[in-house]
């Protein structure tokens, strides 16, 4: 009979390492790559966040404006 317990095969447990690794790899990049701050396209612009906070009542109307002439002061320099 064959045993495989070779320090190779070790009764199938050659394959379910690599897949081990394989599993490891790709949950390391995926945990790097979403703790790492978004770039990029998607990302909102200073604005579009301003609205947002207005929209979730984090700020007042006033403050919205005050902040927004602040933005487009600054985005014309």
């Amino acid at each position: 009979m064959y045993d495989f317990v070779d320090g190779y095969h070790m009764g199938g447990m050659h394959l379910f390492g690599w897949l081990l690794w394989i599993v490891v790899v790709v949950v390391l990049v995926w945990v790097l790559r979403a703790a790492r701050p978004e770039r990029g396209p998607d990302r909102e612009s200073p604005h579009e966040t301003l609205r947002h906070r207005l929209a979730r009542g984090e700020i007042t109307p006033e403050e919205y404006e005050r902040t927004k002439l602040v933005l487009d002061r600054d985005s014309t320099r």
